[in-house]
């Protein structure tokens, strides 16, 4: 058997003015009885903190766009 490497597509996402940033990977596909609907792991960081930190929070893609607004700009996006 052999191992085979694979990477995840994620996005980080930076405010304009450098104080937090937000990490963001997909999680699948649900579907709630009418439509698929894409669901994505954030991971918001405060650059203030002193030490590691993060709040998680599982959202969909409505969410995500609202959590982003036009606030956010994208770093990378591969992991």
């Amino acid at each position: 058997m052999t191992h085979k490497e694979q990477s995840i597509t994620a996005s980080r996402y930076q405010d304009h003015g450098g104080n937090y940033g937000i990490l963001v990977l997909p999680a699948g596909k649900q579907h709630d009885s009418e439509e698929w609907i894409q669901l994505y792991h954030t991971i918001f960081e405060d650059y203030h903190e002193g030490s590691p930190n993060g709040q998680y929070k599982l959202v969909d893609e409505f969410e995500l766009i609202q959590m982003l607004g036009t606030n956010y700009i994208e770093e990378f996006n591969q992991i």
